[in-house]
């Protein structure tokens, strides 16, 4: 994360609606915040969580006709853009939700644009970087050949001896004790 791109939780929070709540005791910057979806009031204090980290906590009780569940869940004080943020409290809503949607009683126009930013989460961007990475299948005979060739050299070496596999988009190499093994892939 780039501190020159980053922005606080904090206002972003605020730029969403939150307002200042004195109901709200329990936060370092005073007076702490809120927002009333109707069915939810979605409380904001900065505190430290049992890490010893500085977080934003958000905590309410969601009202139904037929449950109540709590909703927590705390966001890094700083994060890289207002989107991603909007994303973060979105997909934190959304959770455990019948259908994965939180629906408040209010029209909230942010919450769409949160779940059309659900890419820049963390977690989805490794796994998109994960999907993206060079990876290769290979021909069973061409497999067991390159197994064959390498088994004498791994017969002879250490078990701590390195074994190097590398793919370059075409080719699979194996590469141990000296002995290099290239298939197609």
């Amino acid at each position: 994360m780039s501190i020159s791109t980053s922005i606080t939780t904090w206002d972003v929070i605020q730029d969403l609606g939150f307002t200042a709540d004195p109901m709200v005791v329990f936060s370092d910057v005073r007076p702490g915040l809120s927002y009333n979806f109707g069915n939810l009031k979605l409380e904001a204090a900065c505190v430290t969580n049992m890490h010893v980290v500085p977080v934003v906590f958000l905590s309410g009780v969601l009202a139904s006709v037929r449950c109540l569940r709590d909703i927590q869940f705390q966001l890094h004080r700083i994060v890289e853009s207002r989107e991603q943020c909007v994303a973060m409290i979105v997909w934190n809503l959304d959770q455990g939700e019948p259908g994965g949607v939180f629906q408040p009683l209010h029209e909230v126009p942010w919450l769409q644009e949160g779940r059309d930013h659900k890419h820049l989460l963390p977690w989805e961007r490794e796994q998109e970087e994960y999907q993206a990475r060079p990876h290769c299948t290979a021909e069973r005979e061409w497999l067991k050949l390159a197994i064959k060739s390498l088994k004498r050299s791994l017969e002879q070496v250490q078990d701590t001896e390195p074994v190097m596999v590398g793919f370059d988009g075409k080719t699979l190499s194996i590469q141990v004790a000296g002995n290099h093994v290239a298939l197609p892939a």
